[in-house]
């Protein structure tokens, strides 16, 4: 992270700590906290643009302002819970439709780099846009401060045409509507939802797709964005959506009290979220994604932050579009990116959650996510890699430390394992089990759950033991060189029916020294 950013980031936490304190004084903590929100949403989302000053149309009655959407006139409320909320105190009218320039772009295997704009404000369009009646209609939608043709979305697009000969993506770009100030782009949302609404309508009923062929995917704000219109298509046409995908749902001023304010699971058939940001630097709490789990499927790949790669990127938001790259790779169908259902983070990466059966149920994240029977607020963990293709086959390491008497007799010792996995197809490269040192005590069995390709039933292992001792440490010095009593190591790769166990020959294993295992038939 530059110095400039980490100077913002020490700035910000003294303006949140001032406001809160002030608030506190005069209207209550919750309002410094409303501050705040405002203050690292807008330097993380990077706020900036100027908000339209066009006088709205207002409506006969209080608190609401009246829009034509396609020549329907539309009321939009400034109540409750839109806004003058705990969390929504400073959000703005939302923007008339002719001020934000909202596009639908058509994009086909025909017209794959040059879309056809669709203009709903003249239905022949619909006809001449040369849609793939027969296939899939994929609606990409961006969020703050991006636009349609963002590189992002251009990547999303073309792996979408290349999944499905016949199919038709169609981007939504509403830049205008979300290049202004964070809190306007969210009031923005209504209309936009509203005008998707009436284009998802239009392509029911004129061009006769049915609602099962529909697949919105949004970013941040477009998640919500995509929710809304959910909610639209329920109350105006009394429809509802087959699918929504959520690429980590923006968190700031979302109230999770208003389901119809946010994308949850009531807004179509099926909602699945990837969660990818929460994101803590120097101790300060940057979350920008919603990390509550708010669809029918919620996955948090590497516990929904703290990814392979971004710490090394330099790029704030690099968590943020994490979920973008996550998804764009499941489309391509490389290696799978199956998540396991666990009450914890913590607890899946100890192998608590193991097996892929009730009531730590499997589902792949991303493209080939499914619906699934599984309990409200359910929770699907799963590990990636620092780079395309993120996905692999998730294997469960367990190591068990002897309880003999010599073991016991000399009770443990700090180190950190490398392991080599040989399999019937394959081999794969060295794995450190952990990153710092772990106390191996006597008796303890440790799990360690770690990526790999596929390289078949896991026939042979060869594992070292490194010692982290250290001349300048006095408390690492040893008289002898450092040892281990391991007595057996046992894989498992996540989804297969097959169980490896390896047993050690040796009693005591040296420091440095490389030892090679193979498979037993029975137990050790």
């Amino acid at each position: 992270m530059s110095a400039t950013a980490t100077t913002i980031l020490v700035a910000l936490a003294a303006l949140s700590s001032s406001a809160t304190s002030a608030a506190a004084t005069t209207t209550g903590s919750g309002h410094g906290n409303v501050i705040f929100n405002m203050l690292f949403s807008n330097f993380l989302l990077d706020v900036g643009g100027n908000i339209p000053t066009k006088a709205p149309v207002t409506c006969t009655a209080n608190h609401s302002v009246c829009y034509n959407i396609y020549n329907v006139k539309e009321k939009f409320s400034l109540l409750p819970p839109w806004s003058n909320t705990s969390t929504r105190m400073l959000l703005q009218t939302p923007s008339p439709p002719e001020l934000q320039g909202t596009e639908f772009w058509l994009y086909t295997n025909k017209n794959s780099t040059k879309p056809t704009i669709v203009d709903l404000n003249n239905i022949t369009s619909l006809y001449t846009a040369d849609f793939n009646e027969e296939g899939k209609v994929w609606v990409t939608i961006h969020g703050f401060r991006s636009r349609g043709n963002a590189p992002w979305m251009k990547l999303l697009v073309g792996e979408l045409l290349r999944s499905a000969s016949n199919s038709n993506v169609v981007v939504l770009h509403w830049a205008k509507g979300s290049s202004v100030s964070y809190t306007q782009a969210i009031a923005n949302l209504r209309v936009v939802a509203r005008q998707l609404a009436y284009f998802l309508h239009t392509l029911q009923n004129v061009l006769g797709f049915p609602m099962s062929s529909l697949h919105l995917i949004g970013h941040s704000l477009g998640a919500h964005l995509a929710g809304i219109a959910g909610t639209y298509m329920q109350d105006v046409y009394s429809t509802k959506l087959h699918r929504i995908t959520g690429l980590d749902p923006a968190h700031p001023y979302h109230n999770l009290l208003e389901p119809v304010t946010y994308l949850d699971r009531s807004d179509a058939l099926f909602v699945d979220i990837i969660h990818s940001d929460n994101t803590t630097i120097l101790g300060f709490p940057l979350t920008v994604g919603i990390m509550d789990a708010i669809g029918h499927l919620d996955y948090y790949p590497n516990g929904g932050g703290n990814h392979p790669g971004c710490d090394v990127s330099g790029d704030l938001r690099c968590a943020h579009r994490r979920a973008i790259v996550f998804f764009v790779d499941s489309i391509r169908q490389e290696c799978p990116f199956i998540a396991v259902r666990c009450p914890s983070y913590e607890l899946f990466l100890q192998g608590e959650c193991w097996g892929c059966e009730e009531p730590h149920e499997c589902s792949q994240m991303g493209m080939a996510s499914t619906p699934l029977n599984v309990p409200q607020g359910s929770r699907f963990y799963l590990i990636t890699r620092d780079s395309s293709p993120y996905c692999g086959y998730q294997y469960l390491v367990s190591v068990g430390v002897s309880n003999t008497t010599a073991a016991l007799d000399h009770d443990g010792e700090f180190g950190i394992l490398l392991l080599t996995m040989v399999g019937k197809t394959g081999t794969a490269d060295p794995i450190r089990l952990s990153d710092k040192s772990v106390y191996y005590r006597a008796g303890t069995t440790h799990k360690y759950v770690v990526l790999a390709p596929d390289i078949g039933m896991v026939t042979k292992v060869r594992i070292t033991f490194v010692y982290p001792g250290h001349f300048i440490n006095p408390m690492s010095w040893r008289l002898s060189q450092p040892r281990l009593h391991l007595n057996k190591v046992v894989v498992n790769m996540l989804g297969a029916e097959w169980r490896s166990e390896f047993c050690f020959e040796t009693r005591e294993q040296k420091s440095d020294l490389e030892y090679i295992l193979t498979r037993v038939q029975d137990v050790c």
